[in-house]
């Protein structure tokens, strides 16, 4: 078998709203759904896993209190959905998570081995990147070059374990031995050894575990211009948002522009006299 991998009138911005998510970590122990609960009721959810920058987070939340199991918001249960097993958001650029440019066969590596699935994902996440994604029919092509046109492992699973908040989050870091026992209602904890890993659990156990808090915030920001329409314009707009995304903003986050009654963003403002002569 054959195991692919991968891989000048002062204009003011009124305001964005910057979402971005925090984690705390509850120690009493509770059964998921009572955890869940406990979130919910303080108006957040149990923590949703995007990737592994996220993993290290909650792995350092329990770095001094070295709790073996904690509850994460990932549940079995409800229809199967098809995701791919590279989720780091570091991995794709602008556009790629659903469409990725081909750049050719020599970033692919072929391992002959017999492995199930979830042991070729361990290996090429040990060894490598992650199993293939496949983003579209050049890569397709390419893959299929590589491989000769034997069968292959790629990095497409389906699965029926779906976040708490409803997330499409395709992080899976399952343990080897994850599923050596089965449980009718299981749920997922995130362990502490080594660099931490999921772990299937009968949901009625009783473990600590982690929150997530969405804050948003309302920022403020002037700038000069010569031309209202220009700052208005869309593209003028977005990349202004990409601007403040890389200079100020932490990696969990969405902004989104706050528009006036006219459908602006960008109005004229009479600046102050010290902002005049800046």
């Amino acid at each position: 078998m054959i195991i692919m991998l991968a891989e000048e009138n002062g204009l003011c911005i009124p305001s964005f709203c910057a979402d971005y998510r925090q984690h705390c970590l509850i120690e009493t122990p509770k059964s998921w759904s009572d955890a869940r609960s406990y979130c919910r009721e303080r108006g957040h959810d149990l923590a949703t896993i995007d990737d592994m920058g996220a993993m290290k987070s909650l792995l350092a939340l329990n770095a001094d209190r070295a709790h073996d199991q904690l509850w994460i918001g990932l549940r079995h249960g409800g229809p199967e959905r098809w995701h791919w097993s590279l989720a780091d958001k570091d991995f794709y650029q602008e556009g790629e998570r659903d469409y990725r440019n081909q750049q050719g066969g020599d970033q692919y590596v072929m391992v002959r081995a017999v492995l199930s699935w979830t042991g070729a994902q361990v290996y090429c996440r040990k060894h490598h990147t992650d199993l293939v994604s496949i983003r579209n029919p050049e890569e397709n092509q390419a893959v299929w070059d590589v491989a000769g046109g034997g069968h292959v492992l790629i990095g497409l699973f389906k699965d029926a374990w779906h976040w708490s908040d409803k997330r499409n989050s395709s992080f899976r870091l399952w343990e080897e031995d994850s599923f050596v026992a089965l449980f009718s209602q299981s749920c997922a904890v995130m362990t502490s050894a080594g660099s931490g890993g999921l772990n299937q659990r009968s949901c009625a156990e009783l473990h600590p575990f982690f929150c997530t808090c969405t804050r948003r915030w309302v920022v403020k920001v002037k700038v000069r211009s010569e031309d209202i329409r220009e700052m208005n314009d869309p593209a003028i707009l977005k990349q202004t948002q990409k601007l403040l995304n890389e200079a100020a903003l932490s990696n969990h986050h969405k902004i989104a522009w706050r528009t006036n009654s006219d459908g602006q963003v960008f109005t004229k403002e009479q600046c102050q006299e010290e902002d005049c002569n800046v």
